[in-house]
């Protein structure tokens, strides 16, 4: 399968080489097998590569309606470290079109981009996209490791645990930042996290609003108690029982299972928020909401609700503790 990168497949001026640690980082568009981009290391320390050169990559899994754009701190990171990192745009339509409001179903987009069914199928492709890698520089063709957040943090483990036995021994490392326990057609990490065989970290933090460690959703807020949130956890996520099925505790018990060959770690944050931990700004995410069609005051007052405000900036640990991660177990 002969790999093409869209026309305009570099970034804006100023944006398509990034200094952003041991390697610059350059960024191509591709719409095969779907929309998806990719970021891979370039000059370092000054010097342009000769060509010869394979690199490990990295597949990365946005969270619900999570515009990759609002990741880029940690994708560049990943891959200013030595990676190829694949990260598909794709399940980003979230907000409720005219017609479903005038059918009642405000929540179709919301619902459809909640498949983790689908989520995984893609990802799923995208090893199959880096095993036909044809472009410079090259995959090593052996080392992969696999990083989410939120719902893509649950559908890498999902994936992990199916790759086990369809390509044993490819997936080097798997870490999941505030993964959700509970995925619509999908395995629920709680219940596959046994079976990946390769180190898993999973981080997560007690003040998470959304996917905290453990507990009810929205427990200091409030917002896990109020009547449309819990309509909306109902309508969109089925069978949620407002705890994510023990959240990211019961992932890392049944993890533990498997502790000889998986070597789970968890790291549980008393502070941050489930956007900050993946190093999204409050400003993103209300313009998260503008983009579904919400007014700003509704946007802001979602994000008050859905993302605790505690004087923490957890980010730049998670942000060690993933990119030491990847460089201990898949490089």
């Amino acid at each position: 399968m002969a790999i093409r990168p869209l026309e305009d497949a570099h970034s804006p001026p100023g944006r398509s080489l990034l200094d952003v640690g041991q390697y610059d980082v350059r960024k191509t568009y591709f719409s095969s097998p779907h929309s998806l981009v990719v970021l891979t290391p370039s000059a370092r320390n000054g010097t342009e590569p000769t060509g010869r050169e394979t690199y490990p990559a990295i597949i990365f899994a946005h969270g619900l309606c999570g515009p990759v754009g609002d990741y880029e701190a940690i994708l560049e990171a990943i891959a200013g470290q030595g990676f190829i990192v694949v990260a598909n745009r794709e399940q980003l339509r979230c907000g409720p079109s005219w017609r479903q409001l005038f059918t009642f179903n405000p929540f179709g987009n919301l619902k459809a981009a909640a498949n983790g069914g689908v989520m995984v199928e893609n990802l799923r492709k995208e090893v199959d996209f880096l095993l036909n890698w044809n472009q410079t520089p090259a995959f090593d063709g052996e080392r992969i490791g696999l990083v989410g957040h939120s719902m893509g943090g649950g559908a890498v483990i999902d994936l992990a645990a199916k790759l086990a036995s369809s390509h044993p021994g490819i997936v080097k490392a798997v870490a999941a930042i505030a993964p959700w326990n509970g995925i619509n057609n999908a395995d629920r990490p709680s219940s596959v996290a046994h079976k990946i065989n390769a180190p898993l970290l999973l981080i997560c933090s007690k003040n998470d609003q959304i996917c905290p460690c453990n507990g009810m959703v929205g427990a200091a807020t409030g917002v896990g108690y109020s009547l449309p949130s819990r309509m909306m956890l109902g309508a969109v996520f089925e069978g949620n029982d407002g705890r994510w099925f023990g959240g990211v505790d019961a992932i890392y018990d049944d993890a533990l299972k498997n502790q000889e060959r998986n070597n789970v770690t968890i790291e549980r944050f008393h502070k941050g928020g489930h956007f900050a931990m993946a190093g999204i700004s409050r400003e993103a995410v209300i313009r998260l909401g503008e983009s579904w069609g919400q007014p700003r005051w509704m946007a802001s007052m979602g994000t008050a609700f859905a993302e605790i405000k505690d004087g923490s900036n957890p980010f730049p640990e998670v942000k060690s503790l993933v990119t030491t991660f990847l460089d201990k177990n898949v490089k």
